[in-house]
């Protein structure tokens, strides 16, 4: 694991950290107006591609988190940037050096969208604190703000650089769109107010400002500009969350559960493009169309044709889980959009299995399967050598609940065994080799969010919602004893590997050790400041690692309890850490839709105790 290398600059990865796999979330693309590269707003940054060669070539990271939003001035000059939800600046880059130039500072609210104005002198942001900021990019002074009276979701600029178009939601939901004067910052009109509820808004103005589009929901509307007359209204498959014209104004493009593109004068649909959507982006000449969504990555379309140019797949949606296979040569994450496996020697990735919503994954001892727990009570069996799916079966589904999730995986150590705990508050006990089901473990009194067996395979402990850990006769299914101490949702359990300790990470931001055996808690550890989500022992059972909502990892020292270390470097809460089988790394998996693998031997050579 020593040679795995990022793709980028080492420095862009958190210190000791070594690797990242897995480039984040994707909130919107856009190419620069001479098509030569392609910039990807995601939740780890900005990340820049060459379109001729399809090769990242920069990650902008200046932001603190996540990057929502992304816009380029027409002359290709400027490229400006909104942050996540803990960020309320505007980022500005030299487009061609890719080097950040300065902040700009108005909106106390998350900042949505951006849009320049034609010459490229003028910056806007919409705000979920009701206002328009207008800036003027030269002095980076701000020049007007207009007040609305709705959550700006979406802003756009007119061609001519005199209007402007704003998507809202009010408190209660609904959408409106409203036109202003973008010199006066005097409404103008209101094209369509109290839709009904709305999730994602977008407005777009046609390239010669005759024609406004805006979606929401199922609906897109075309309006006269000048008279606010509806000329078209379009509807498409399934929901829709933002919508682009062509450079010629001729066609339209919507994202969303399907790609559509229509001609924009007459209405009439003309393609659907493969798979769903978050952003779509026309090249300048509309030769080509970009969409970008966290189930199929980026894709590059023809435009007249349909034919896929170029897939980047290594764009997904929040990873759930993680887990290293036994001899350590594979990792794999399960997230949004499926199955990533990854050669931890070079870092390539070794197979994506495109599948629904995974909550838990488990490989086998022998690492020949993996075994994957969905948001709908399903098990699936995967051959981690051929990538197939040789058996799918239902495991939490004959409960009057309506909650089905596979929310944890284990194998047993001698791999005759797998279990799973579920959100119908059972434990359900499988026969590896057969895939029978042998026993159903009754107790608890609400989800199982985690089980794990001891490392003698005697014993399985369960953690659930209902604030107790349970362990049982992993032969028998016979309760054995019951934990209480948490004052809040346990959400992970695990056995140190000396089978000496148990550690529960729970909702009250705490850890606690317990005495495997009489089920007394030996310490508590203190210092996240949110909910723990995940914790794994080290290989020699003297350090836990722990993935909070903070989205912090923390090593503790298990004789003392004191904090060892804190790393950071994930954007978004840490779902998933596990030690690899050598001891020498530990992985970490996020809500940001990434990877991080840390070089233990390096950290834990030089460890030495840090005051929380």
């Amino acid at each position: 694991m020593n040679h795995i290398k990022d793709i980028m600059n080492p420095s862009q990865l958190p210190k000791s950290a070594k690797a990242r796999f897995g480039k984040g979330i994707i909130y919107q693309i856009q190419f620069s107006p001479d098509s030569a590269i392609l910039a990807v707003a995601s939740s780890i940054g900005i990340w820049i591609y060459d379109i001729e060669t399809y090769k990242e070539i920069a990650l902008l990271m200046e932001h603190t988190g996540a990057v929502t939003s992304v816009a380029f001035s027409p002359d290709g000059r400027v490229l400006a940037s909104v942050g996540g939800s803990d960020d309320t600046t505007i980022h500005l880059w030299d487009a061609t050096t890719k080097q950040y130039q300065k902040t700009l500072t108005c909106q106390t609210g998350v900042i949505t969208s951006l849009a320049f104005s034609s010459d490229g002198q003028t910056l806007a942001s919409g705000s979920t604190d009701k206002t328009i900021c207008i800036w003027d990019i030269g002095s980076g002074q701000l020049k007007k703000r207009i007040h609305c009276s709705g959550h700006i979701v979406s802003i756009a600029f007119s061609s001519d650089g005199r209007m402007l178009a704003t998507g809202e939601k009010n408190r209660q939901q609904g959408g409106t769109i409203h036109l202003w004067d973008a010199t006066t910052g005097q409404h103008r009109k209101t094209l369509m107010s109290d839709a009904e509820w709305v999730r994602d808004m977008s407005v777009v103005f046609s390239p010669d400002s005759t024609t406004l589009g805006g979606s929401w929901n199922d609906t897109i509307r075309l309006w006269d500009t000048a008279t606010g007359a509806i000329q078209n209204t379009l509807k498409g498959q399934g929901r829709m969350k933002s919508i682009a014209f062509s450079s010629d104004g001729t066609l339209l493009t919507s994202a969303g559960e399907k790609i559509n593109l229509w001609d924009a004068t007459t209405g009439q649909h003309r393609e659907t493009f493969g798979g769903s959507a978050e952003c779509v982006a026309f090249n300048p000449d509309s030769t080509v169309l970009a969409s970008g969504g966290n189930y199929n990555g980026i894709n590059l379309w023809d435009v007249n044709t349909g034919q896929n140019l170029k897939a980047i797949t290594e764009h997904f949606g929040s990873v759930n889980c993680v887990a290293f296979s036994g001899d350590g040569a594979t990792l794999a994450a399960g997230s949004y959009n499926g199955i990533h496996l990854w050669d931890t020697a070079t870092g390539n990735p070794r197979k994506t299995w495109l599948t629904y919503y995974v909550e838990s994954i488990a490989f086998s001892p022998e690492g020949v399967t993996l075994a994957c727990g969905y948001y709908d009570g399903a098990i699936s069996l995967w051959d981690t050598a051929t990538g197939q799916e040789h058996k799918r079966f239902r495991g939490h589904t004959d409960s009057d609940s309506d909650h089905k999730e596979v929310a944890s995986l284990a194998f047993s150590p001698d791999g005759t065994m797998f279990a799973s705990g579920g959100w119908d508050n059972t434990i359900r006990l499988w026969d590896a080799a057969t895939e029978a089901h042998q026993k159903t473990l009754v107790g608890h009194a609400s989800f199982v969010n985690s089980i794990a067996f001891s490392p003698d395979g005697q014993t399985l402990a369960s953690g659930s919602y209902d604030e107790t850990i349970r362990l049982w006769d992993a032969n028998t299914g016979l309760h054995l004893k019951t934990f209480t101490g948490h004052t809040g949702k346990v959400y992970s359990v695990v056995f140190s590997p000396d089978g000496i300790m148990l550690a529960s990470g729970g909702h009250e931001n705490t850890i606690r050790l317990w005495d495997a055996v009489t089920g007394q808690q030996v310490r508590m550890l203190v210092g996240h400041t949110d909910v723990v989500w995940s914790i794994a022992f080290s290989s020699d059972s003297r350090t836990l690692a722990s993935g909070s909502e903070d989205k912090t990892i923390r090593l503790w020292d298990i004789e003392t309890g004191e904090q060892l270390k804190m790393f950071t470097g994930h954007t978004a809460s840490v779902t998933g850490v596990t030690f690899s089988p050598d001891g020498k790394t530990f992985a970490s998996g996020s809500d940001d839709g990434t990877v991080l693998l840390w070089d233990w031997e390096k950290i834990s050579a030089k460890n030495k105790p840090e005051q929380n």
